[in-house]
């Protein structure tokens, strides 16, 4: 490990970044001299270029790999092993996540000390296999990084287009626009745009078996999307008595009154039957307005901003009021702009769910391969 800086040694900023437990594997929010780095370096322990650190203490086994960056790390609480030349480092990084360390199996003890870590025992082969493993599970999180990052990247590009294709409150065209629109925005009522239906406390008894007959609960409903898998079975029977009372359709637009409050989504067609369960508004247009167009409207920033005012202003649970909802003023261009926006902000979406869904894959085959790629115990 390395040697103990002590707290009046350190900076808001400064030369040399120093990671503490809290701030290990990201931002730094410390620093010390580069005088006591060089000092400290010299005389005492540090980690050669390669090294695998660990978190020692707080969430167990965290690993970072050090590629030689000019940085300092807190004693005892990060730590890297020194070896001889039958383990690579490379291989170490892939075995890490695997190995239960010795005496804290059954423990509440949120420390690996000394003896932890030199009395754990793991397999491993010869040099060259070592490689070759390191090499394949190398790739597996290049990948996962890869999707990952597309993925963020796309949520940053739709977020800024959410606060540049939407008007600020109080204007009547926003900064962003598809060639060949001009005309301002004009406010109308929900309630003109829709047909508002309350599904007030509707609830059905689950079926334990798989069926095309789904109830959505507000946990189905995050971000723009409806998350199928999180809705419940029902049988035909319960699904037809309660779609003649509420029902839905492709295309229309369900809507969270609460818990969590102003999370919205478009019934697509997937094969699967949906009604609407406590809490949901479902939402039928009446003809001119997209609903793929006001579902990402109610995530741009000044809609977003009076959730945040609700929820804050709430003593206790926030609440999307019916009469609240149907008299709730949006700005809407033309019919034809809405559907061209409504299609730019579905693409970012499928662009979002399909990164998203490749890096849950990978992740899965990587978590596979660690449990089939290395001897059980025995």
């Amino acid at each position: 490990m390395c040697k103990r800086i002590f707290k009046d040694e350190t900076t808001p900023e400064g030369d040399i970044p120093f990671f503490k437990i809290g701030t290990f594997g990201s931002e730094p929010d410390a620093y010390i001299s580069r005088e006591l780095f060089e000092e400290y370096k010299s005389k005492f322990s540090y980690p050669e270029d390669g090294a695998i650190l660990l978190s020692a203490s707080g969430t167990i086994g965290r690993i970072v790999e050090y590629n030689g960056e000019e940085a300092y790390f807190q004693d005892s609480n990060i730590v890297w092993l020194s070896h001889d030349n039958s383990v690579t480092n490379k291989f170490l990084k892939v075995v890490y996540p695997t190995v239960k360390w010795d005496g804290i199996e059954g423990s509440t003890i949120q420390r690996l000390y000394n003896d932890n870590f030199l009395k754990t025992k793991f397999m491993m082969p010869s040099i060259p296999e070592q490689e070759k493993l390191a090499e394949f599970f190398e790739e597996l999180d290049n990948l996962i990084t890869l999707h990952q990052r597309k993925c963020d990247e796309t949520k940053e590009l739709k977020k800024y287009m959410l606060q540049k294709m939407f008007p600020k409150n109080g204007m009547k065209k926003p900064e962003i626009r598809f060639k060949g629109f001009t005309d301002d925005w004009e406010q109308r009522k929900l309630e003109d745009l829709f047909e508002i239906v309350d599904t007030k406390h509707a609830t059905a008894p689950i079926s334990n078996e798989k069926t095309k007959y789904r109830m959505i609960r507000t946990n189905c409903v995050r971000n723009g999307q409806l998350i199928a898998e999180n809705t419940d079975s029902v049988t035909e029977e319960i699904y037809e008595e309660w779609s003649e009372r509420i029902h839905l359709r492709v295309g229309d637009l369900v809507f969270t009154r609460e818990a969590p409050m102003g999370e919205s989504a478009v019934i697509t067609e997937d094969g699967n039957k949906y009604f609407p369960g406590q809490r949901i508004v479902s939402m039928r247009s009446k003809g001119n307005t997209s609903a793929f167009f006001i579902n990402q409207l109610f995530y741009a920033d000044e809609f977003r901003k009076e959730i945040k005012i609700r929820e804050a202003a709430s003593t206790t649970v926030a609440n999307f009021g019916i009469p609240q909802i149907k008299n709730h003023i949006v700005s809407v261009p033309c019919l034809k702009e809405q559907v061209k926006i409504g299609g730019l902000f579905s693409c970012f979406d499928n662009l979002i769910t399909l990164h998203q869904r490749k890096c849950d894959e990978l992740k899965e085959a990587k978590k596979s391969m660690l449990q089939n790629m290395f001897p059980k115990k025995g």
